[in-house]
């Protein structure tokens, strides 16, 4: 959200920045304004009141894009990087999305298991992960024996939760 926004307010800054540009050189040179009719402008800010409805139906926007703004800022959104346990001063991190689809796809091997669903959830640093799936319960040892050798592969710790929730599968008839 925050390269989106960015990316927005650049582009926009840029645009009132060159018919700015345009519009100061206009000015030098005595002609008319090109784009903006910036004497009409002039005459309507000076002349409205702030008890003006349009006042009030600007500060209310202004004020709503601001609010939006500052909850978008504050919602805990879901790390997309992983910390990995590590020595030194280097840091290693792992995609949560390769996680999830590591994980998927060695449960996804074991015979019987069906329709495996992965997620990552916690903080970058603090992280657990739940694995749910279409399977005979007699298959949970071997469902957490492939997902944590799968968590293995990529690096984490032994200590990262992990929490295994099958469903009996639906007989077809």
């Amino acid at each position: 959200m925050n390269r989106v926004a960015s990316a927005l307010l650049g582009i926009l800054l840029i645009i009132v920045g060159l018919v700015a540009a345009a519009e100061a050189g206009t000015a030098w040179t005595g002609r008319a304004p090109l784009i903006l009719p910036l004497r009409e402008w002039y005459q309507r800010l000076t002349t409205t009141p702030l008890s003006s409805r349009v006042v009030l139906l600007a500060a209310i926007a202004t004020a709503l894009a601001g609010l939006v703004i500052l909850a978008g800022q504050l919602r805990h959104w879901r790390p997309k990087e992983l910390d990995l346990p590590s020595e030194g001063a280097v840091t290693w991190r792992v995609q949560r999305r390769t996680v999830q689809q590591q994980v998927a796809a060695a449960v996804a091997r074991v015979n019987g298991v069906g329709l495996p669903r992965v997620d990552v959830r916690g903080r970058r640093s603090a992280w657990s992960v739940s694995v749910a799936a279409d399977a005979r319960a007699d298959c949970d040892p071997e469902v957490t024996r492939a997902a944590r050798r799968a968590m293995s592969r990529l690096g984490a710790s032994d200590d990262v939760a992990l929490h295994v929730a099958l469903r009996q599968p639906r007989r077809v008839t």
